[in-house]
């Protein structure tokens, strides 16, 4: 399988393409530049592909992150993955796009190793983040739209029940968290702990993740679209 994985979700870009062959080859591209991603990213998959030596209509899945995060980084992640694959459908005369979204804290989360207690978070502006947190690979909350204090109460209500030392962060923002809150706010005896390399990219754990869901699930519907958890600024003032 000849797959694409796109990581637009926040300011770091990231781009990963697998090629099966005779050899399974791997080509990952980051850009932490800020949100260019409308600018960088049709450049960083055509230089993939050509290091690959393939066209876009070789690709067999297009996989993208599906929220929350970045609400244009989203878009704009979702429209490419999504435009790509309708191509690759109409070339090949597929029943539908051959494409498939994962929830970007699951990626976060999947990529950050094992541990007892994992929380994935986003930055989400106004003081807010994103967040999930697992267990044992399993997830134990919805996506969460929560400021520091909040996230520390959720936590101080199921930490008691597990057996831990360790509460790991993992996530792009994990610096910014862990500079604006103290840890003596969680039960005694429980510390937040970075995860390594949180601003390396995700897509090449999009790669597995995707594959996964393909397998289990199949390809998204064709109307499916990003998951943004809260309305976005000007959904809002269109209200006011």
């Amino acid at each position: 399988m000849n797959h694409l994985a796109i990581d637009t979700a926040t300011e770091v870009l990231s781009v990963a393409l697998r090629v099966d062959g005779a050899l399974s080859r791997a080509f990952h591209e980051v850009r932490d530049e800020g949100l260019r991603h409308a600018r960088l990213l049709m450049p960083i998959v055509d230089d993939l592909l050509r290091q690959a030596a393939l066209g876009p209509d070789q690709l067999d899945l297009v996989s993208c992150m599906r929220g929350p995060g970045s609400f244009t980084g989203l878009r704009i992640g979702m429209a490419t993955a999504k435009g790509l694959a309708s191509a690759i459908a109409a070339l090949d005369a597929l029943p539908r796009p051959p494409v498939v979204s994962v929830a970007t804290l699951d990626v976060m989360a999947a990529a950050s190793g094992p541990a007892d207690v994992i929380v994935a978070l986003i930055d989400a502006r106004k003081g807010r983040y994103y967040a999930a947190v697992y267990r044992d690979g399993r997830r134990l909350s919805a996506d969460l739209d929560v400021d520091p204090a909040g996230l520390l109460l959720y936590l101080g209500r199921i930490l008691p029940g597990i057996d831990t030392k360790e509460v790991l962060l993992c996530g792009p923002h994990v610096s910014g968290f862990m500079n604006n809150v103290e840890c003596r706010e969680l039960p005694d005896g429980v510390r937040f702990v970075a995860g390594p390399d949180y601003r390396g990219g995700y897509a090449p754990v999009l790669l597995d993740l995707a594959e996964r869901r393909l397998q289990a699930t199949g390809y998204d519907p064709v109307d499916q679209g990003p998951v943004y958890v809260r309305r976005s600024d000007a959904e809002l003032s269109r209200e006011t």
